[in-house]
């Protein structure tokens, strides 16, 4: 089975960063977006 993915979308770095980590550790593959723009561009 492949791994849970999980996209962020904030414009906030620090709250990015801390929410990256915290799924990374939970298993999650996770990719960011600064936008929502850029964000829907990675779906």
């Amino acid at each position: 089975m492949g791994q849970n993915k999980i996209l962020i979308v904030d414009d906030e770095k620090a709250i990015v960063s801390l929410m990256e980590q915290a799924f990374s550790r939970a298993g999650f593959g996770v990719r960011s977006a600064q936008s929502g723009e850029d964000g829907r561009r990675c779906l």
